[in-house]
């Protein structure tokens, strides 16, 4: 008998638990990668005819809380580093995708993405110093991007830094 670690018990029951919604929704997919200690990974995907997901967390103390409902959704989320927290909710019958990037210790990012309008959010926040608080908020009908690349995504503030995109 294998023991496993608290946090390998807890994302492998969110895993059981997402692919119940997805398998009642569609045959979606789901890919997680966790390597390092205290990780929370919770995915919830339900109904729709679309919702991907695509998890790589490499670090300690990691949360990454995800949901996608409707639609076309389409989900990347990589935190490579310690004390990352990535909050994203993706719903509403718009075709919505998300790639986001947390390099570097101590990010905190939180996204939502709904309503009819096909709505994109790249971000690739490093941290060369300080962390980020990033906040984005995209929904309606009308089509909607936001794109957060290296090149103005590295923060270099010991103090951190704050990027808040709202575009209703």
């Amino acid at each position: 008998m294998r023991n496993w670690p608290w946090d390998s018990i807890i994302i492998t029951l969110v895993l059981v638990c997402s692919l119940f919604y997805l398998n009642n929704s569609r045959a979606g997919d789901v890919t997680m990668t966790i390597e390092g200690s205290s990780n929370n990974v919770y995915i919830l995907q339900a109904t729709g005819t679309g919702n991907m997901a695509t998890v790589h967390v490499t670090g300690n103390s990691n949360y990454v809380d995800t949901e996608q409902y409707g639609s076309n959704k389409t989900l990347y989320v990589e935190a490579n580093g310690n004390n990352n927290i990535a909050e994203v909710i993706q719903k509403d019958a718009g075709a919505h995708v998300l790639d986001l990037q947390l390099v570097g210790d101590g990010h905190y990012a939180n996204v939502l993405q709904y309503g009819a309008g096909s709505h994109l959010a790249i971000a690739e926040l490093t941290n060369a110093g300080g962390s980020w608080n990033f906040t984005l908020v995209q929904s309606g009908a009308s089509s909607q991007s936001s794109t957060t690349s290296v090149a103005n995504g590295t923060c270099y503030t010991a103090g951190g830094c704050n990027l808040t995109v709202s575009q209703p």
